[in-house]
């Protein structure tokens, strides 16, 4: 906040009705010695916000805190006078260079503050909060589509990396992601380390608005299926430091966290000394699963530290899918596959798949519908050999080709290289047609 040079008035800012009441308890106790300031000071606070005749409680609370400091000021001025005469008067009586630090000090805490919640709020939840007109304080039962993300061998990854390279490359990493998210109208709901969930639906989605379960449905489960394919395919071209993914319209602080992220994975890559092992080592993959179901919505935790979380079995069994999921791929569960048979997305997906494969003319040309989205029971002997029916389903096209290329880099690397080698042959031996490329390779060399 800041004064304007010729009329000494105070420059208008905009906060919520919340905000100021806050404050309000605050200059309250930090003014306690000079209630006639502190009366001034709020007054002048809610005109300037354009809260001077409003009746909201919060509003109505802070005009409650301004009389009880009127009255305990010695010289309190008559109700006829507004909140600038009482600041004109305080100034005359006192040293005014002394009481302009003080509204300073109290209106930069206020700015600060709202600098901190911009920051760590989530401003999606807080538009569409805003959206409602009201904080939906009760959870609600309703559906939602659940997505989970994790990094495979991420620890094995941050070998490569100095800590605050570390940071520079997740916060770009996640920030990509988010910003297909944003596209899809899903929502970021948290970040553990080197995973992180999103969803679908719910009372702060704006786009299920007015529509019938059957189109909720139908709607949540091609977005979050469409949003998974393309995090793995954004992957891809993150690993190759290519921004064509980002639009023009995207906001700054999205290209800022992507260059600054690029910029130390382009430097890796074309540094002479450093190049052929980190294409060859340094691969960052992700695992995705995804599921949809009956949840509870809203908001959780003891006041002071609430969240906006989904809580309910679809989201344990979509974290199951995650756990599950081909590093590359992508892991549902049957009751997503069933809803996007039904509205034709498993047949859509089919088609552009192989047409995506044909024009590259890879392995994966002749796939089969049931070998790209492959049926199977996922049993976890640690949570009493509980069965879950799924699908995995391949995302990237071109993953054969890959996969080869990589195994030939690591042919270069000794024994470091060996092991890995041991390891992708490990891990794809199900996967005809990455084996079937991985041999054509070792054939030409």
């Amino acid at each position: 906040m800041s004064q304007d040079e010729t009329s000494g008035s105070v420059t208008s800012l905009v906060f919520s009705p919340e905000q100021i009441r806050y404050h309000a308890e605050f200059i309250k106790s930090r003014y306690s010695g000079n209630p006639a300031y502190a009366a001034g000071y709020l007054s002048e606070l809610l005109e300037n916000n354009g809260y001077g005749s409003a009746d909201l409680p919060e509003v109505l609370a802070v005009k409650s805190i301004i009389t009880e400091l009127r009255n305990a000021s010695v010289e309190s001025p008559s109700e006829e006078h507004d909140g600038q005469w009482v600041v004109s008067q305080l100034a005359a009586k006192t040293d005014e260079t002394e009481a302009e630090k003080a509204l300073e000090l109290v209106s930069k805490d206020i700015v600060f503050r709202k600098e901190i919640e911009e920051y760590y709020l989530p401003k999606q939840l807080v538009d569409a909060i805003l959206n409602l007109g009201e904080i939906p304080k009760n959870t609600i039962e309703t559906y939602v589509g659940i997505g989970f993300i994790d990094i495979a061998d991420y620890t094995y990854l941050s070998k490569f990396l100095s800590p605050k390279e570390n940071q520079v490359v997740l916060n770009g990493l996640y920030t990509a992601f988010n910003w297909v998210l944003r596209r899809h109208g899903g929502y970021l709901n948290k970040i553990e380390g080197d995973s992180l969930m999103f969803h679908f639906g719910g009372l702060i989605d704006p786009r299920i608005r007015g529509m019938e379960q059957e189109e909720v449905l139908e709607y949540i489960g091609k977005e979050i299926f469409y949003t998974c394919v393309e995090m793995q395919r954004v992957c891809v071209l993150f690993n190759q430091a290519n921004d064509k993914f980002i639009y023009e319209e995207a906001d700054k602080r999205t290209k800022e966290a992507l260059k600054y992220a690029f910029d130390i994975i382009s430097t890796l890559r074309n540094n002479l000394d450093l190049s052929s092992s980190m294409n060859a080592l340094f691969q960052i993959r992700i695992r995705i699963g995804a599921n949809i179901g009956l949840v509870n919505i809203g908001n959780f935790g003891p006041d002071g530290a609430k969240q906006w979380d989904v809580v309910g079995m679809p989201v344990i069994h979509a974290k199951r899918m995650e756990a599950t999921a081909p590093i590359g791929g992508l892991r549902i569960s049957e009751d997503l596959y069933k809803v996007l048979d039904k509205y034709g997305v498993v047949e859509a997906y089919f088609n552009r798949f192989k047409r995506e494969a044909l024009a590259i003319g890879g392995y994966f040309k002749n796939i089969t519908r049931e070998e790209l989205f492959k049926f199977g029971k996922v049993v976890l002997k640690d949570k009493k050999n509980a069965e879950f029916l799924t699908y995995s389903i391949q995302v990237n096209p071109g993953l054969p080709e890959s996969i080869a290329e990589q195994i030939k880099l690591l042919l270069e690397k000794g024994d470091p290289g060996a092991d890995k080698i041991l390891e992708l042959l490990q891990y794809y031996r199900g996967n005809a047609y990455v084996i079937n490329a991985v041999e054509d390779m070792f054939g030409r060399q």
